[in-house]
């Protein structure tokens, strides 16, 4: 990882979800570091012992998996750190919340923060066009002129490029099986096999994460909590509804999501006020960012609805300005006039609109809630979108900033 190569870099803490390689990664990024699985309930009292001159004189590059699982080694590694220029350490972790609590009790200002989260649609569509390039999204959130980026995105022959067959397939595959890497392997998989491992996956991984986190004896509450937040991604999250169907209370119920969101299982995206003091006493959005786990919870199979489609645009873009760290903070909208805005995004010089739409065929009525934003913002609109399955990419209200523009192609 090129951050060990900085002072900050002698620590890392990277974090995500189960499943998504960040073992694999790190293992092949340094094949010459020791490699410690805490995940082991034997390895773990014996590590316990270690002092810091043990540590210093076995393990001076290691990798420590599952490091949530002896909180003691932080203070440890502190230790590590101050005495030894030399010590370098990756402490992975599948709970955000647990290694973030060790690292601000002990390591603050010492280790550099990493997220890895389940393959983006570029890097799938990178991988298998075998080009190396920017995904379009990171282009452009982080542009200087993002009107200007789209407007040098239209293209008339842009469907003859063979590139656009590998987009659309990989899109058509993303919605419904979402991005775990298991599933995207070269080997291909039969459907009963990928049904079976997302399964496995909710069943071994997922509920077992949260058990940890919340420290939990019985799951049966919150597998109610998590059915009832897959039925209802894309949909604003009602605390008491969520805890009556799930037999819990309104307060156990958003600390359980927020579990979630921690496990990088669940987006909450905050509503979007003037006000900013509203933004957080108002309901978030809630969405589930894989789209394969949350069929896993519902065994649902067939074809996407428009909640799954928002879902699995919304997902791409927060993987995208998560991953990359760029400056731009995601809100939806939703007035009191019943007006809507399924993702808004917040850069320092303005806002980037985007509405989602399922449909294979858009029209300027789709648009009506980009209209006239700016009368409700406090920065100026950037750009409007209207992403959808509609193959065509055209500005969608003429002499206006909103543009029709296809999921597949944007989130490649």
């Amino acid at each position: 990882m090129q951050l060990l190569i900085g002072p900050r870099g002698r620590l890392i803490a990277l974090t995500g979800a189960r499943q998504v390689g960040k073992t694999t990664l790190v293992r092949q990024m340094n094949p010459d570091w020791s490699y410690i699985d805490l995940d082991d309930p034997i390895t773990r009292p014996i590590l316990e012992n270690l002092s810091v001159d043990d540590w210093l004189s076995r393990y001076r590059k290691v990798v420590l998996d599952e490091v949530q699982k002896l909180p003691s080694l932080f203070e440890t590694f502190k230790a590590c750190h101050d005495r030894d220029p030399e010590f370098r350490a990756i402490l992975l972790g599948s709970s955000q919340l647990l290694v973030l609590e060790g690292i601000r009790e002990s390591l603050a200002g010492r280790a550099a923060l990493l997220e890895l989260f389940p393959l983006m649609l570029s890097e799938i569509v990178s991988h298998r066009a075998k080009t190396e390039r920017k995904g379009r999204l990171g282009q452009l959130l982080s542009a200087e002129s993002p009107s200007g980026v789209l407007a040098s995105w239209e293209d008339p022959f842009r469907r003859l490029n063979p590139t656009t067959a590998v987009e659309s397939a990989a899109w058509d595959k993303m919605k419904t099986e979402g991005g775990m890497p298991a599933l995207w392997a070269d080997v291909e998989w039969s459907d009963s096999d990928k049904r079976q491992w997302r399964e496995d996956y909710v069943r071994t991984y997922l509920q077992k994460d949260l058990a940890d986190v919340a420290k939990l004896d019985h799951l049966e509450p919150f597998v109610r909590l998590l059915r009832m937040a897959c039925l209802r991604t894309a949909q604003l999250a009602n605390w008491s509804d969520l805890a009556r169907e799930a037999g819990i209370s309104a307060p156990s119920a958003r600390t359980w999501m927020s579990h979630l969101e921690a496990g990088y299982h669940a987006i909450l995206l905050p509503p979007w006020f003037r006000n900013r003091e509203k933004r957080l006493v108002k309901a978030p959005k809630l969405h589930i960012l894989d789209a394969g786990v949350r069929r896993a919870v519902l065994r649902k199979t067939g074809e996407v609805d428009g909640a799954e489609f928002e879902t699995a645009v919304v997902a791409e873009f927060w993987k995208a300005i998560r991953t990359s760290r760029l400056p731009v903070d995601a809100w939806h909208l939703r007035t009191a006039d019943g007006r809507e805005v399924d993702l808004l995004l917040e850069r320092s010089d303005g806002y980037i609109a985007i509405e989602c739409k399922s449909s294979s065929h858009v029209a300027p009525g789709d648009a009506r809630h980009l209209s006239d934003l700016a009368a409700l913002l406090d920065k100026p609109v950037l750009a409007a979108l209207v992403v959808s399955d509609d193959a065509a990419f055209r500005r969608l209200v003429p002499d206006s900033g909103i543009w029709a523009i296809p999921a597949n192609f944007l989130l490649s």
